[in-house]
């Protein structure tokens, strides 16, 4: 699944016109810790569920793709998320860690 269709819709906000409008750049502009709580491509929001199961998107049809998907199948975990291992080291580096009580 190559998602390179345009999109037409901001993934996290719904409006028309998203800056970049390629899925792959708007990832990596946005950062990877952004949920897609929209459809890029029909603009219909997206079940909680699903947002849950693939935060950012992947899973997502393009109308162009939803024959070729099936076809190729995805991996879902195994590092394909470029720069994801990075950013999730710095999340946790910036995290309090709360005192016990004692």
């Amino acid at each position: 699944m190559t998602q390179q269709l345009l999109m037409r819709y901001d993934p996290a906000t719904g409006a028309d016109r998203p800056y970049p409008s390629h899925a792959e750049q708007w990832r990596e502009w946005h950062g990877f810790s952004t949920a897609w709580l929209f459809n890029p491509w029909t603009g219909d929001r997206r079940d909680a569920r699903d947002v849950g199961s693939d935060v950012l998107g992947r899973a997502i049809l393009p109308p162009d793709e939803a024959m070729k998907a099936a076809a190729q199948g995805m991996t879902i975990r195994g590092g394909s998320i470029p720069g994801l291992p990075e950013a999730m080291i710095q999340m946790r580096a910036a995290r309090i860690t709360p005192v016990p009580h004692a």
